[in-house]
């Protein structure tokens, strides 16, 4: 069983590393679709408000409204990692170097090619 999410156009573009010393440069913004981390645990950016607040849909099926002061990028998992899916939990085996997708064999015996931004480390 395959599930391909890498032929489909990514929402927003989501850089895959950020240099540390990027985050602290003035009107540096997170990107709309990225994964983040927050005091209230992991999720995904899905906007930033007109009042400059993030809304945050975290892993555990809430929704936060955070100041961007609370809300950081998540690191790019590391092939070989666990990583969560919206397929299911998996090991991320590959990221393609032409298209930047990600390779993961999920724990059902099953292969998903999906982009960057379809991925979190567990």
């Amino acid at each position: 069983t395959m599930a391909n999410s890498c032929l489909k156009p990514p929402k927003a573009a989501v850089p895959k590393e950020i240099p540390t010393d990027d985050l602290a440069k003035p009107g540096y913004k997170i990107p709309v679709g990225a994964s983040v981390t927050t005091m209230y645990g992991s999720g995904m950016l899905e906007k930033i408000r007109d009042d400059g607040f993030f809304v945050v849909a975290l892993d555990f099926g809430a929704k936060a409204f955070l100041n961007k002061d609370l809300v950081k990028l998540a690191p790019t998992p590391a092939v070989g990692s666990k990583v969560k899916t919206t397929y299911g939990t998996g090991i991320l085996k590959e990221i393609r170097k032409g298209d930047d997708c990600a390779v993961v064999s999920l724990d059902f015996n099953a292969q998903a090619y999906l982009r960057m931004d379809q991925i979190r480390a567990a």
